[in-house]
């Protein structure tokens, strides 16, 4: 079961997200500052998210990479046909449209509903939702359907909480790809180099790749690799410097003891 995440506060919304200027327009609606908009408002494309296809929208800089990681899980696990429909994400405007409450976490591009006809304010959740938030829990979503009291619930909602979350998400499929190249005595990042080859019993590691596995944005080193290897209980009698650069000078070589 997904861990409940807390919501964060209208406060430190804006703390981690930035605190746009706005003014009123009527019907809830707000209209924001342009500049923090070009500054922070980012094109993104959520897999699966409408009926199976893909929906291209707006959200803030922060939650792209998150947002579309975990809907490329939804779609990865055969998850997409859950989602029947896909009711928003930045939209600016006050809660519940009510200009005398706060504003909405839609009003920073961090919030996303689905399935609002069977997953109404005050409602229980659906399964299909309960489902899906197994997999935006990971990704630091908190979900509308675990506030209290029952007549605040929002099932249809989840707003990004947590916004590193989803490197620690994918870590154990960076373990599993390593375990997976050590296994078949090839690349994590499926291609092979033919001197690798020539050494019994050697493998090798896509720096880069494992970089874009664990969500950082610089590439380990060997002693990084080494020590990830080593909780895999995998021993490592030598290590190679980069091969050939003619080669791939983002590959290490390393020999399985």
């Amino acid at each position: 079961m997904a861990t409940k995440i807390k919501a964060l506060s209208e406060r430190a919304i804006k703390r981690v997200f930035g605190a746009p200027g706005y003014r009123e327009v009527g019907g809830g609606r707000v209209k924001l500052d342009a500049g923090w908009i070009s500054g922070n408002i980012v094109a993104c494309s959520l897999e699966g998210a409408r009926r199976g296809k893909t929906v291209t929208t707006e959200c803030h800089r922060l939650a792209k990479e998150p947002l579309e990681r975990a809907f490329r899980e939804v779609q990865r696990k055969g998850l997409s046909g859950l989602i029947r429909a896909f009711d928003g994400l930045w939209v600016p405007r006050h809660k519940c449209w009510n200009p005398s409450r706060g504003l909405s976490s839609h009003t920073w591009g961090i919030a996303f509903d689905l399935n609002a006809e069977t997953n109404g304010y005050g409602c229980a959740a659906s399964p299909e939702n309960l489902a899906l938030n197994e997999i935006f829990g990971r990704y630091g979503f908190a979900w509308g359907g675990h506030w209290t009291p029952d007549t605040q619930r929002d099932p249809m909602h989840w707003e990004l909480a947590q916004v590193d979350a989803w490197k620690e998400a994918q870590e154990p499929k960076a373990r599993a790809s390593l375990i997976l190249g050590i296994a078949r005595g090839s690349a994590v990042s499926y291609h092979r180099i033919a001197s690798a080859e020539l050494v019994t019993g050697a493998f090798m590691v896509d720096r880069m790749e494992v970089a874009e596995l664990l969500g950082r944005s610089a590439a380990p080193g060997r002693s990084a690799i080494r020590e990830l290897l080593s909780e895999l209980d995998v021993a490592v009698t030598r290590t190679g410097d980069h091969l050939s650069d003619a080669v791939d000078p983002r590959v290490y070589l390393f020999v399985k003891a």
